[in-house]
Parts: structure tokens; C-alpha cells; sequence
């Protein structure tokens, strides 16, 4: 995949097979991936030539939070994390993402057990167990990732810059 710009969200999904993940898109197109989310985001992060760890690290510094940070991996892709499923077994990932930048809407659910639908560029209609205030408090943290005041955060806009610098460049 070229474009990762392009994503509206990163939904792991169970299958006859195993588990998957599936791809939504800005277009309106849903495709499906079939390695899971962890592995999908460290070849997302190789693209961007991130270190997954250290992006994790730098979103927790700036968030406070330890757990769920938001992924900054460009100014058109900003992940941010939805509980989207129960695990069937222990240990299987429950946490979708969801691009900041492709959230047209947010709307509770009454019925259960879902209670938030996730409205998204490309007319997708994703859904989580989390309610909507949660959902938009990650979103205002997803804000503080890329654009908290600390000692590092010019040099962490600046290396963004830079890759869409460098990945216009590609496509030309």
C-alpha cells in the first residue's frame, strides 16, 4: 500500500480463519489485510520511517496516558483508538483505529452493545462500545499529541514536514 494518508480506519476482525484486518478508506472502499493490527501498524510506521515504540513513547509523553495513545503518523493520518469488539479468547486485540482527520460525525447508540457510531469520510458507519464522550476525549488528546509545547514538539513537526515533503516527492 502506498497512501496510508488515504485510511479512514484500522478495525481488526475475527474470521473462519483467524483474525484479520480491515481497511476502511476515505474513497469508500473497505479492503482487508490478512495480518493483524499490531503487524499493519509497524509496516505503516516502517512506511513513514517511524520507530512504532518511540511514536507510542512520544504521543505518551504528550497525552499522559500510558495506554491508547493516539499514532501522529502524518497532517492527514492521526489515529486514535475506539474499542470496537470483545475478545473471544484473552489477549486478543479489541481496539480499532480510527483517523481524527475522517471523523465527520459521532452519534450514541441507544441499543446495546454497541453505543457510538462513528460516521466517516467515504460514507462508512463504524461503531464502538465506548460511549461518545470517551471517543471525543480521544480526539482532543489525539490535538495534544502533535501539538503540545515541549522541547521536542518543533523537531517532531519538523520530521512530519519532512516526510510530506518526501512522499510528494515519490509520487512524482
Amino acid at each position: 500500500m502506498k497512501n496510508f494518508d488515504e485510511l479512514s480506519a484500522i478495525f481488526p476482525r475475527y474470521t473462519e480463519t483467524g483474525e484479520q484486518t480491515e481497511l476502511f478508506f476515505k474513497t469508500g472502499i473497505t479492503k482487508k489485510s490478512p495480518k493483524k493490527v499490531h503487524a499493519f501498524l509497524q509496516n505503516m510506521a516502517s512506511f513513514y520511517t517511524f520507530d512504532l515504540i518511540a511514536l507510542r513513547n512520544q504521543s505518551s509523553k504528550r497525552t499522559g496516558h500510558k495506554q491508547q495513545q493516539p499514532l501522529p503518523f502524518s497532517n492527514r493520518l492521526l489515529l486514535i483508538t475506539a474499542k470496537v469488539r470483545t475478545a473471544r479468547i484473552a489477549g486478543d486485540f479489541t481496539l480499532g483505529y480510527v483517523n481524527k482527520y475522517a471523523i465527520e460525525k459521532i452519534r450514541p447508540l441507544a441499543k446495546s452493545p454497541y453505543r457510538t457510531e462513528i460516521l466517516l469520510t467515504g460514507g462508512h458507519h463504524l461503531y464502538s462500545l465506548w460511549t461518545p464522550k470517551t471517543i471525543l476525549q480521544n480526539m482532543r488528546e489525539a490535538t495534544l499529541a502533535v501539538s503540545s509545547p515541549d522541547e521536542n514538539s518543533d523537531m517532531f513537526l519538523a520530521i512530519h514536514q519532512c516526510i510530506e515533503l518526501l512522499l510528494t516527492l515519490r509520487k512524482l
